[in-house]
């Protein structure tokens, strides 16, 4: 082949580039209505979740700003609540259909917290791995 067959463009490594690079596997959330994030007393579906943050739905762009905090948010997973959590909003867009979406990242969680977190994460990730068929089960089996 004398020819290349695709073209490359040069990366953005500008001042404008952004620097988030994600470090967590994020868990799709197949039923909302069981995963939720509440946020100044207002219930925002869960669209993915992972160890630090989650993915919202929101109904207007003008609901969150980047690099806003949000305090006293409180998850909850199935049948695990927790609370108290403090979160900084990392993107606010489209997703997909056009569907307004926010991310948020877990600020300073307590270790407690990052635990729960990361136990249920952590399994809600392995039965999408090996079984999606099974509806997820939070109970602690030893």
């Amino acid at each position: 082949m004398d020819k290349q067959s695709a073209e490359f463009n040069k990366l953005n490594t500008g001042p404008d580039q952004t620097d988030y690079i994600r470090k967590s596997f994020r868990v799709p959330v197949e039923d909302p209505l069981k995963v939720w994030v509440m946020i100044n007393t207002r219930r925002y579906p869960v669209l993915d979740i992972c160890f630090d943050g989650v993915r919202i739905l929101i109904n207007e762009m003008s609901e969150f700003q980047v690099e806003q905090s949000l305090s006293n948010c409180e998850l909850t997973i199935f049948d695990v609540f927790i609370g108290s959590l403090q979160g900084r909003v990392i993107h606010v867009s489209a997703g997909e259909n056009k569907a307004l979406q926010c991310g948020i990242q877990w600020m300073d969680a307590s270790e407690n917290e990052a635990q729960k977190i990361f136990q249920i994460v952590s399994k809600m990730k392995n039965q999408l791995l090996t079984d999606d068929d099974m509806p997820f089960d939070t109970s602690q089996k030893n």
